[in-house]
């Protein structure tokens, strides 16, 4: 097995789980380290569905429209520097109770606010209607089929 080196005391190779509920309820931090990537990160948003505070690689902090400030709702930290500024993220964020805890509720505040199903249909209404307008030209159609300038 690839990962075997890996193995050593608080790590566990599980393999493939078909439901991760307990499995987020055991963790205390999900960590992505991530440096190659497309689309949405969705493992990221399901671990901060569940609570759990995430310490992610710029590019997915970049795809999720972060900051990378604290009261973020993922602390990004960077790989490309040996895995040390990665490593030492989330040993702050595993020994922190204040950072952990605002990390947790800042997670779950981007959750609602950014996946929420109103939300997420105004995006998608808007993206349509951009691409609308661009297809005509510049000009957005409306409801009753006459063109809007």
């Amino acid at each position: 097995m690839a990962l075997e080196p890996l193995r050593r005391h608080g790590v566990s190779i599980l393999g493939s789980i078909e439901d991760l509920t307990n499995e987020y309820a055991l963790a205390r931090v999900f960590i992505a380290p991530t440096r190659f990537a497309a689309g949405i990160p969705f493992k990221v948003h399901e671990a901060l569905s569940y609570g759990l505070p995430v310490v992610s690689s710029s590019l997915l902090q970049d795809q999720l429209a972060h900051t990378g400030k604290f009261d973020s709702a993922v602390m990004a930290a960077t790989v490309n520097d040996k895995g040390s500024g990665f490593s030492d993220a989330c040993l702050r964020m595993l020994s922190d109770d204040w950072l952990w805890q605002r990390q947790r509720l800042a997670g779950l505040d981007y959750i609602a606010r950014c996946c929420a199903p109103a939300y997420l249909s105004g995006v998608v209404r808007r993206l349509v209607g951009d691409l609308c307008t661009l297809r005509n030209g510049g000009r957005r159609r409306i409801s009753d089929g006459q063109a809007a300038g």
